[in-house]
């Protein structure tokens, strides 16, 4: 245990001391006496170490996104031997999508996938998002990219649904508005 770490360990221990007061620490004094109490208490010890390290061993696994970029780097690399025209409209269009400039929610891109044929996009995040598309989309032909990747630029980041979105709130509130006039002159 390195001199740092030990001084930490004091520092928890005065606080548990403060917090428990001084009663419990005189009892656990007794009980390092007893032989069978040190034999269960290393037992203990080393069960809790282990264990410790196999959680933050997940925990670490856990905190590490999904390198989405790694997967598309691959994936166009790949493409780019096959299809270089199509490599690069792709890497623009990722370009764009890490800054945010198109599609910058998850369900932009479940919108921008859906709208366009393309497998659904099942992943929560969006950084995670981004891979699954890019490898339906490698799979359309190069015009066909190219027109998805124009109908997003141009609706400004949104994808169509958020012109859609729109234009129903707009319509329905001015179709609910007539309802309710003609209700009204016919009451009147």
């Amino acid at each position: 245990m390195s001199g740092a770490t030990h001084l930490e360990l004091m520092t928890d221990l005065a606080r548990l001391l403060k917090k428990y007061g001084p009663e419990p620490f005189e009892q656990l004094a007794q009980e390092f006496k007893r032989a069978d109490f040190i034999e269960n208490l290393l037992s203990i010890l080393g069960a809790s170490a282990d264990a410790g390290r196999r959680l933050s061993a997940g925990a670490a696994k856990k905190r590490q996104p999904a390198k989405a970029g790694n997967g598309v780097a691959a994936l166009l690399q790949r493409l780019t031997k096959d299809d270089p025209e199509k490599a690069e409209l792709l890497r623009r269009f990722y370009r764009d999508l890490s800054a945010k400039a198109v599609l910058p929610t998850v369900r932009n891109i479940r919108h921008f996938a859906e709208d366009n044929g393309l497998g659904p996009i099942k992943a929560t995040a969006r950084e995670r998002a981004i891979l699954p598309l890019f490898k339906d989309m490698a799979t359309v032909s190069c015009d066909e990219v190219s027109r998805m990747v124009e109908n997003a630029t141009r609706a400004g980041g949104q994808g169509d649904r958020a012109l859609e979105g729109w234009t129903r709130i707009i319509l329905g509130d001015r179709h609910n508005s007539e309802a309710k006039q003609g209700d009204a002159r016919r009451q009147g």
